[in-house]
This record gives C-alpha cells, structure tokens and sequence, in this order.
C-alpha cells in the first residue's frame, strides 16, 4: 500500500482502520446494500485518506446433487478514493503530454467517471503512435505497427475501441473492472516501449566512452 499523498508516497501494509455504513434512501437500492466509507491513517505523515465502497447481498446458489444451496455473498465495488495516487513513471523518456493524460484518466477514475478515463486512454493511445511514428492508414493498423507484444497490442485496440464508442455515443462502455485493468496495464506497456531507448542510450554512452578511452591509449 502506497500513500496518496503527493509529498509522501511511501510503502507500507495497513488494514482499513474504521468503516462506516451509510443508509440508501429506499427506492434506489435494495435496502440490502448499502455505501461504505473506509479510512486510512498513513503511518508515516498522519494524514487520513478515503475511499468509498458500494456493497451488495447477491445470491449464489451451488448446485448439489440434492438439494440446492442458496448462499448470500457480500460483493464490493471500489467506486471513489480521496486522494488519488497518481502514477509515476520510472522512464524519463515517456513524453510529458501521455504522462499527464494518463494521470488524467486516474482522476477520472477516482471520482468514477468511465467516460472520461476512456476518452483520456483513447487520446493517450493515439499519441503513442504518433510518437513513435507507427506507420498505417488508420490508428489500428498503427497500433499493429507499435513494438510491442501481440498481447499488448489486443489490449490497446479494444482500450481504443471502448474510447470510440463512448465518443460516438455506441453502445458498448467501461465497467470499473476494464477501467481498473486498463490503467493498470498501459504503464507496463509505455515502459517497456520507452525503457528500451534509455537502455539503448545508455549503451551508446558508454560505448562511445570506452572508445574514447581506448583511443587516448592508443595516442
């Protein structure tokens, strides 16, 4: 667990330290579920931060040879945190304009708006490609032109396609799950593009700095 705190951020493992549970007004939700505000106090600069848990009774039954078990489960969503923690990135390299939409989409997310942390992946992935200079006549065959694993490249073209249809009012939209799993898989994938120069520049350096003493010797 890392502190949200822009000044502190740093590790630690900590158990929620309080919870209370908020009524919903009847006629909105089941009056079984219910709103939890959670707390946690950082032990290193004592400042609290918050996050909002939207909780459910679903019923699960498990099918027996006889008779059928019928078992309430309590199911959580993580719907708001206060204050984010936004992401930091260990390449130098990953230009400034992706960085900050991506941290964009973060508080997006924070606050649950879909909508914007699609619309700001979508831009980030568009920007991607112009950077590098993927060649295609359209962003998804550059996107199969961008260095990357296959894999990465299945994820960029439906973060892509979630983007599009929320942009052109389609259908299909996040749900907190992809939202969750897209921000956590675009900084793995823009370090390995951009971690890659760095370590080609740094072999560069220090080539050029072994044949420069070599060449000194050599006078």
């Amino acid at each position: 667990m890392k502190c949200p705190y822009h000044d502190c951020q740093k590790d630690y493992n900590v158990h929620w330290e309080a919870e209370k549970i908020d009524s919903i007004p009847s006629g909105i939700r089941d009056a079984r579920d219910g709103l939890r505000l959670k707390v946690r106090t950082c032990k290193f600069c004592q400042r609290k931060f918050y996050a909002i848990i939207s909780t459910k009774l679903v019923e699960h039954r498990i099918n027996m040879p006889q008779p059928t078990i019928r078992q309430l489960i309590q199911e959580e969503e993580h719907l708001f945190d206060y204050p984010f923690s936004k992401t930091k990135f260990e390449s130098k390299t990953i230009p400034k304009k992706i960085r900050e939409l991506y941290n964009e989409a973060e508080r997006c997310r924070s606050v649950g708006s879909l909508i914007g942390v699609a619309t700001c992946l979508r831009k980030v992935i568009y920007i991607l490609c112009d950077e590098i200079g993927a060649q295609g006549e359209n962003y998804k065959d550059k996107i199969d032109a961008l260095p990357v694993k296959g894999k990465y490249r299945e994820l960029l073209k439906q973060i892509k396609w979630l983007g599009d249809n929320i942009v052109h009012s389609g259908e299909e939209a996040y749900s907190m799950g992809e939202a969750d799993f897209a921000l956590q898989s675009i900084p793995y994938l823009l370090e390995e593009i951009y971690s890659k120069d760095e370590k080609i520049d740094e072999v560069t350096k220090l080539l050029a700095k072994v044949r420069s003493t070599s060449g000194s010797r050599e006078n």
